[in-house]
């Protein structure tokens, strides 16, 4: 389980910075996160070191403060 998780935040990962790419080059204003490390790594490096159900509720909270809530 926890190898198909980290390979979904992965892939989202390539994907998020593909899009940031193609907005670059095509001059749309970019909001990069706001936390180091993104919410994104802080979500995968945490399901790695506290497993999957305690990394994603981590990752969870790290997004709502991301995002105001």
């Amino acid at each position: 389980m926890k190898r198909i998780v980290v390979a979904l935040i992965r892939l989202y990962q390539k994907t998020f910075t593909a899009r940031y790419i193609i907005q670059k080059n095509l001059h749309i204003p970019y909001h990069p996160c706001r936390f180091e490390p993104s919410c994104s790594e802080y979500t995968l490096l945490s399901v790695q070191k506290h497993g999957v159900i305690k990394g994603l509720k981590m990752g969870f909270a790290q997004i709502l403060k991301c995002n105001g809530f």
